[in-house]
């Protein structure tokens, strides 16, 4: 991993770090973080066109946290990416900038041509997208026919139950999928929202690790039960790790060990199920 955070790095002096990347042939696995830098709108995509001509390049971890990039950024460096022709995993954690919903539908569709993709995480935190470009974003995965492993990073964003119903049913059309983290802390999704959810993942048929985020949303205990009958439904899920954690100061004393209560023996008949390999819930 090569880390160059706060280095006042512009676009030209990125491109030739990455120009110099070229010159190592065999590289396989790349790890860049430039968090905190200047590179700018078209320093991200002259950074991806460096790497394209990485010609054995199959992962990619590139850190562009904080480095004032708008949507031509990152629609570019997707366009850009595309020709890295080996590409298998793509970490990208762009948060911290000012794309909007058209450089997020624009990078998600000029990464569907990656045609070996089958690894892909986003952080997208502090942008300026709309929970519509978070629907967007996941109806357009239908055209990642290989995609296996998917990492979403989507907090702070308002999502209510209508959205994450949306989002949910974008990817059953992910026929491939078996390894989904969904990062959801403080958004607005309720029991309603998080159970179609459920219902809507339970279809994906090669699912086996599900690890959602859902740290301070709008879900009381008492209302859990039939989200883990859910649960339970799956089949072929093995690895199961939620955060369902909530604020605890808005209930009183007696009416949280009520909900505890009630949760705790939603969650032991769960833990009865004989496929799960690994199970965390935490509450």
């Amino acid at each position: 991993m090569l880390s160059l955070r706060n280095q006042r790095i512009g676009k030209q002096t990125a491109q030739k770090l990455c120009s110099a990347f070229v010159k190592c042939q065999a590289l396989k696995y790349l790890c860049l973080d430039l968090e905190s830098n200047q590179i700018g709108i078209s320093g991200a995509p002259q950074l991806g066109s460096s790497l394209s001509k990485c010609i054995n390049l199959q992962e990619i971890n590139l850190g562009l946290s904080n480095n004032k990039i708008r949507d031509k950024g990152p629609i570019g460096l997707g366009l850009q990416l595309v020709n890295s022709k080996s590409l298998q995993t793509l970490v990208l954690d762009i948060s911290k900038n000012k794309m909007r919903d058209v450089g997020l539908i624009g990078l998600i569709q000029s990464l569907s041509l990656c045609e070996n993709l089958t690894s892909l995480t986003l952080n997208l935190v502090h942008n300026k997208i709309t929970t519509s470009g978070f629907v967007s974003l996941c109806q357009a995965l239908i055209n990642y026919k290989k995609l296996v492993t998917l990492q979403l990073f989507i907090k702070f964003f308002k999502i209510n139950d209508e959205e994450i119903t949306d989002i949910g049913s974008a990817f059953v059309n992910c026929k491939n999928l078996q390894n989904l983290t969904l990062e959801l802390k403080y958004n607005q999704i309720k029991i309603q929202g998080l159970n179609n959810l459920g219902s809507f993942l339970q279809k994906c048929e090669l699912l086996s690790t599900v690890k959602l985020n859902l740290f301070k949303n709008q879900i009381k205990y008492t209302q859990i039960q039939n989200f883990f009958n859910i649960l339970r439904s799956f089949k072929s899920v093995s690895v199961i790790e939620i955060d369902l954690r909530q604020y605890q100061a808005d209930y009183s004393f007696f009416d949280l060990k009520i909900q505890k209560n009630i949760f705790q023996k939603a969650m032991k008949k769960l833990q009865k199920c004989q496929r799960l390999v690994k199970f965390t819930i935490l509450s």
